[in-house]
Parts: C-alpha cells; sequence; structure tokens
C-alpha cells in the first residue's frame, strides 16, 4: 500500500481525542487517522451491481410476533443443543460469596 500525504483541518476535541486515544492504546495518531479514513472510505463505496443479496419469499407478510417468536425457538433450540459450554468457560455461582475482588480484577473493573 502507498501512502499519500494529505492535510486535513479538524475539530480541536476531535483532535484531542485521537491523541489522548493513540497515548492510551500506544500506537500513533497517523494509524488513528489512517484507520479513520479507511472507514470513511468503505462507507462511501459503491457498486455497479445488487450484488448476491439473496430475496426470501415467505409466501407472504411475516409479523414481528412471527420475526420474534421464530428467533425466540432458535435461542432455545441452540441451548438445549449445546449441553457443552465453550472451552475454557464456567458458569457463575449463583450464591454470593461476598468475595467481588477476583471478578473486579478478572474483567479490568475498579470498585
Amino acid at each position: 500500500m502507498s501512502l499519500k500525504k494529505t492535510t486535513v483541518m479538524v475539530d480541536e476535541d476531535d483532535l484531542l481525542a485521537i491523541k489522548e486515544a493513540a497515548a492510551r492504546e500506544g500506537r500513533p495518531e497517523s494509524e488513528c487517522f489512517r484507520e479513520a479514513f479507511h472507514i470513511a472510505a468503505l462507507r462511501t463505496r459503491r457498486w455497479d451491481e445488487d450484488g448476491d443479496i439473496p430475496q426470501l419469499d415467505f409466501g407472504g407478510p411475516v409479523s414481528a410476533e412471527e420475526i420474534h417468536r421464530s428467533v425466540s425457538d432458535a435461542v432455545a433450540d441452540s441451548e438445549l443443543s449445546s449441553s457443552a459450554p465453550p472451552p475454557g468457560w464456567s458458569r457463575p455461582s449463583t450464591r454470593r460469596t461476598g468475595n467481588t475482588r477476583g471478578h473486579a480484577q478478572r474483567y479490568g473493573r475498579r470498585r
């Protein structure tokens, strides 16, 4: 990828936010700006064709209630079929032990 130099006028608050984020994440500000330009470029991209978006025919209108019921059924089915938890996952205890320090340390939250 070849890079081109450009000058952009930005709001002071936005610039400060980028500087703080770059320092916090330990990466150069220029990388943050390149990422933002890339996202903006993707948002403006247009294609000549409609693409491969499938059209579904359900034989008539589908109500919000039917969608909700179908999604709920699918979630319930997937929960029943996956009896083993993902690797490294353990179900949290429902009993309160009063020790929240381990949880806070594990997930980066401060009390």
